[in-house]
């Protein structure tokens, strides 16, 4: 099995800190929407090898395609705005 390297523990409440303090710690935040999320994961060596590169490719396609179906949907809470 391949071992990757974790990023060191977060010493501080990471919602306390400033961009910059966040930049000096290398912390980068979290996707903030599913094309975000699918974004980061088409680059994420760990869970393709987790998967396996059929199911890989299959969720990423899936993924895709949900995403395409999602940002032609307008939501109550748009119309209201």
């Amino acid at each position: 099995m391949r071992r990757y390297e974790r990023p060191p523990e977060a010493v501080a409440n990471v919602f306390e800190l400033t961009d910059e303090e966040r930049a000096a710690a290398r912390l980068r935040a979290l996707p903030q929407s599913r094309h975000d999320e699918r974004r980061e994961m088409e680059h994420s060596e760990p869970v393709a090898e987790s998967l396996g590169e059929p199911i890989f490719e299959w969720f990423l396609r899936n993924q895709r395609s949900r995403w395409r179906r999602c940002r032609l949907r307008v939501t109550p809470f748009e119309i209201a705005q």
